[in-house]
């Protein structure tokens, strides 16, 4: 069975633009963080992958052609690489992180969302869904984590 993709759209409160560009991927203990901005510069979310992300992978835009090209939804047909988020079902990057774990991590646990963006393609495999937050600062109890006076996405320590 070939592997196809669909639209995802995310649980989440925060009215979501048709395009972002991701700024920055923060990877720590406490989940992924995608820091994203949308077209108009003053939209910016945040997406955490909470828990254990398994693996993730990003592609330019250009260095991605051939993927793109590949999108097909679940009758074989091509669909066009215009949303923001989806999922890939019979996903042959899940399989080959199960392959990978020798088959400590099944297939049918694993979730892969793809993020497409002007600037590239992001792909996560992950157990969980993400969360969407609106802006650029996301708070856990160690740290906290958003761009701060240089300008840099960085954490620091909560006074």
């Amino acid at each position: 069975m070939e592997q196809y993709w669909r639209r995802w759209e995310p649980r989440c409160e925060v009215p979501l633009a048709n395009e972002y560009f991701i700024n920055s991927i923060v990877d720590n203990p406490d989940g992924m963080y995608l820091f994203l901005s949308g077209v108009d510069e003053d939209s910016h979310i945040t997406i955490q992958f909470p828990g254990r992300v398994l693996s993730y992978r990003t592609s330019d835009s250009l260095a991605s052609l051939r993927s793109r090209m590949a999108f097909v939804d679940r009758e074989g047909k091509p669909i066009s690489v215009n949303e923001l988020f989806y999922v890939v079902e019979n996903s042959e990057y899940a399989k080959a992180v199960e392959w990978d774990s020798q088959g400590i991590y099944q297939c049918d646990r694993m979730v892969h969302f793809v993020l497409e963006s002007p600037n590239g393609i992001f792909e996560v495999i992950t157990e969980l869904e993400p969360q969407i937050c609106d802006g650029w600062v996301f708070e856990t109890e160690e740290q906290i984590w958003g761009p701060f006076a240089d300008g840099q996405m960085t954490s620091k320590k909560p006074d």
